[in-house]
């Protein structure tokens, strides 16, 4: 896992020695990152599974280390979805406490945005709780 979380980082290093102003981490369509946020796909029971908590642990630890690397004048976000390249029907099952947990800690970890996405652009990508 600290050779993937590596390879996160490596790649923006790479992407601000090329010149680019900001990086997008991949944590979206059922990608790897998406795998660990999803309920159905991570069956892992240590401390990357289970719980959202859990869940979110490997993005929230692969996110400050790319923004460390890349230093405070390069802009870090996050892409995540709901869709799979898949399974485009899925649809998080992420009731509001659910989705605070994941939102608040990704905001936690210094990125500067979190694009959520979703399959059918007009759609919204998260259900209106009301």
């Amino acid at each position: 896992m600290a050779e993937v979380r590596d390879g996160f980082v490596n790649a923006a290093l790479h992407a601000k020695q090329a010149g680019f102003d900001g990086v997008e981490i991949h944590g979206a369509n059922g990608y790897l990152l998406d795998q660990f946020l999803t309920d159905y796909l991570n069956n892992r029971t240590d401390n990357y599974g289970g719980s959202p908590e859990n869940r979110v642990r490997y993005t929230a630890e692969i996110c400050p280390a790319a923004c460390e690397a890349v230093g405070p004048d390069m802009t870090v976000g996050i892409r995540i979805s709901q869709s799979k390249v898949s399974d485009n029907d899925h649809r998080r099952s992420w009731g509001a406490e659910e989705a605070h947990v994941i939102f608040e800690t990704l905001e936690a970890t210094g990125i500067d945005f979190i694009d959520t996405t979703e399959n059918l652009a007009a759609a919204p990508a998260f259900e209106d709780p009301e």
